[in-house]
């Protein structure tokens, strides 16, 4: 698949089958998010965790489920069914805001690969903020001390198979 093809049939998925992505998919799409452009060029102070284990997955969800009531008072599952998250870590914050358009980079290199493999994936900041608000939990995915959780991808097969809806965001030419 083209890369324009893989981004204008991207799309979110919120509901897996349950099987497991290939390893050597897993591969590409890692290889995929460390080709993406970092500010500075600070590589080192980028982790990335794969999660696979159903206990921790089962918990990062639950957690993530409990954040977004906490902030916008809504209680929506975010256990989609999905048996892949990959969580892109950063150590501190310089440049300051850096950390969101790093890990945006690395995610959507990553979701863009899925897509020409077949895979789905859903782009999740309450994963993030869940993992990173439990000190416990960053120990048990082996965070490495002083990086901060940013932003995390489930991938997966979706139950059904959907077209990718068309957005229409504001554009300004001048």
């Amino acid at each position: 698949m083209k890369t324009l093809d893989a981004s204008f049939t991207r799309k979110t998925t919120r509901s897996y089958d349950g099987r497991q992505i290939p390893e050597r998919d897993l591969e590409i799409i890692l290889n995929a998010g460390c080709s993406a452009p970092i500010a500075l060029a600070k590589y080192d102070d980028i982790q990335i965790t794969v999660v696979q284990n159903e206990k921790l997955l089962k918990s990062i969800f639950d957690k993530s489920t409990d954040v977004l009531y906490k902030v916008y008072g809504m209680r929506k599952n975010q256990d989609f069914g999905s048996k892949t998250l990959v969580c892109v870590s950063q150590l501190g914050t310089k440049p300051i805001g850096m950390e969101y358009a790093n890990a945006g980079f690395i995610l959507e290199n990553m979701v863009l690969a899925a897509t020409s493999l077949g895979i789905d994936s859903v782009v999740l900041g309450s994963a993030a903020r869940a993992i990173d608000s439990d000190e416990e939990l960053k120990k048990e995915l082996e965070i490495k001390t002083g990086y901060n959780v940013i932003l995390c991808a489930s991938f997966g097969y979706a139950t059904t198979k959907e077209e990718p809806k068309k957005h229409v965001i504001s554009i300004n030419r001048l």
